[in-house]
């Protein structure tokens, strides 16, 4: 007997917010934070990870914004169609979950950080994302704790303590009483 899948459990569907892919001709863009979107899957290319094991890079993009993202497998999951010929285009390969096969995704996440913060920020922030996704777990957290010390800078805190920086910022911006 197998163990349910949140898929299995889950009359709603909402799970399908969380993924990239929906299957091969349906996504989520992480530019426009728009859903259930059909895409376009430019081009794969692939390269050496190491001396045993290859990498394959797809790109794709959003029919709805024409951004293009990056994502990563080191599975064969695309084929070329056509390279012969006047049909040339590439495809997911059918009856798998992509998003299971990918291990990187450049946008790393559907959080899009607004330009209104500051770039030394939302790189940082970016980087964590990122070191968390390969489970650099202490990059992740120095990555953050560098981006609030940039926020502690740009605002002005003023406190002995980390912890007493921390709580100065509640008094700053226009964030509802109930976030503090």
């Amino acid at each position: 007997m197998s163990v349910p899948t949140e898929k299995d459990v889950s009359p709603d569907k909402s799970y399908l917010d969380k993924k990239y892919f929906i299957n091969p001709y349906v996504y989520n863009c992480p530019f426009c934070n728009r859903r259930n979107l059909s895409y376009e899957l430019d081009e794969v290319i692939d390269f050496d990870w190491n001396n045993d094991k290859k990498c394959y890079v797809h790109f794709v993009i959003c029919s709805s914004c024409d951004k293009s993202s990056m994502h990563l497998s080191y599975d064969c999951i695309a084929k070329h169609h056509g390279a012969y010929s006047a049909i040339d285009y590439w495809s997911f390969n059918q009856d798998i979950d992509i998003d299971e096969h990918i291990f990187y995704s450049v946008p790393t996440s559907f959080f899009v950080l607004d330009k209104r913060i500051p770039k030394i920020i939302r790189e940082l922030i970016s980087e964590a994302e990122g070191s968390l996704k390969m489970n650099f777990l202490t990059g992740a957290s120095a990555c953050m704790r560098k981006a609030i010390y940039e926020l502690f800078v740009r605002e002005k805190v003023k406190g002995e303590h980390y912890g007493d920086k921390i709580k100065a910022l509640k008094g700053k911006g226009n964030s509802p009483s109930e976030l503090h």
